[in-house]
């Protein structure tokens, strides 16, 4: 039965997704038209939408840690001896959080058939998407050096690799535009309709995030076996 001798690095910490932006409601309407005979006010536009907030990008991924370092001496063994010395794996980088719903513009004030209606507000632009992190780095391998009596020096060094780089995060999904506002209606009265206001432009979507790219591996080694002497 073989002893086994655990070197090997821990694995790098894998890291959670971002937060997400905050998504926005909708902006106040404008003001309706008040109609007297003292004289009228007149109607006020909506007010516009305000972007939704950006998504948070997403942290690296742990680093693996490296192998252990072992230089022992065996004179006699039976059963042989296992070495695990690897390095540890690097963590995955967190992906990108979302970004957050724009806000929609406010309806523009009615004109109630004595003054024109005004114009909606347009829509808030969607917040942008968080980049996803990047992979931990893969540690480093240990180094294994054994003395053995009588051991046949034909049989080469062994390679011991080292930890592979963590997945990259993946990016967020970017925020949706808000919408505009409604155009409030003029109105119609005795001596005629009173023109209505625009509706709102809808506002664009946020940006894209990008990826984050896998981690590097780590540096591998060797397991050495010498004669003792």
């Amino acid at each position: 039965m073989s002893t086994d001798w655990d070197m090997f690095g821990e694995k790098g910490a894998d890291k959670t997704a971002a937060p997400a932006g905050s998504d926005v409601g909708k902006a106040l309407d404008g003001k309706t038209a008040i109609c007297s005979f003292f004289g009228d006010s007149k109607s006020t536009p909506g007010q516009a939408g305000q972007q939704g907030g950006n998504g948070g990008n997403g942290d690296w991924g742990g680093p693996g840690l490296p192998g252990r370092i072992l230089m022992v001496t065996v004179s006699t063994f039976e059963g042989g001896i296992v070495f695990k010395a690897w390095g540890g794996d690097g963590g995955r980088g967190g992906n990108g959080g979302d970004g957050g719903h724009g806000g929609d513009g406010g309806d523009g004030g009615l004109g109630h058939g004595c003054e024109d209606g005004s114009n909606g507000g347009d829509g808030g632009r969607g917040g942008n998407a968080g980049n996803g992190g990047h992979g931990g780095a893969g540690g480093a391998a240990g180094t294994v050096h054994l003395w053995y009596k009588n051991y046949n020096l034909s049989d080469g060094p062994r390679p011991i690799p080292g930890g592979r780089g963590g997945d990259p995060g993946v990016r967020g999904v970017p925020g949706i535009g808000g919408k505009g506002g409604e155009g409030g209606k003029g109105g119609c009265n005795f001596w005629g309709c009173n023109a209505s206001g625009n509706n709102g432009a809808s506002a664009a979507n946020g940006d894209l995030g990008a990826d984050g790219t896998s981690g590097p591996d780590g540096n591998g080694s060797q397991f050495k076996v010498d004669a003792m002497t």
